[in-house]
């Protein structure tokens, strides 16, 4: 089995890693945060952590991101610094196709993220995605949200702490 978090730097007492490898026992783990530091990564497990200082994303390339306290996020502003990204469908895509779970705790990107794994059908290779739903400061997030619960071809969890 391989896991995939996405959002997986440490904010506060968020460590992740470890409550997937603890609930999924997976054989990988890849980790994915621009905030990502070697360290994070836990020592005392048989699980393979594999981490990447990036940000997952529709396209291979850069984006703005901030570190807001407890939260990153991208979005558009000029004056937020740019990270390295990459097209998470795509990287799903060259997994092997067996028990893949993404686990997306990504402060208002799980929309576009869903929506391009929706329509590049690499949803359909995952086992199960676990996500951290965030509003939208449009309010489109309920509708979103919806329509992503109705099309998605695996199964969908919350993500709570």
């Amino acid at each position: 089995m391989i896991v995939v978090d996405v959002g997986a730097s440490r904010y506060g007492g968020d460590y992740s890693i470890e409550r997937l490898i603890d609930m999924y026992h997976p054989d990988t783990l890849y980790a994915f945060d621009p905030s990502w530091e070697p360290s994070m990564a836990p020592s005392d497990t048989t699980t393979k952590v594999i981490g990447s200082k990036k940000a997952a994303w529709t396209y291979d390339g850069k984006v703005r991101f901030l570190i807001d306290g407890l939260n990153g996020q991208i979005g558009d502003h000029a004056h937020w610094p740019e990270v390295r990204c990459f097209d998470l469908a795509r990287f799903i895509g060259s997994l092997p196709e067996y028990g893949i779970i993404l686990k997306l705790d990504v402060e208002m990107s799980e929309y576009e993220l869903l929506e391009h794994l929706i329509a590049q059908k690499m949803d359909a290779r995952l086992t199960l995605a676990v996500v951290e739903w965030h509003p939208l400061p449009d309010g489109s997030h309920t509708a979103r949200r919806r329509a992503i619960e109705r099309s998605i071809a695996c199964p969908l969890e919350e993500w709570r702490w």
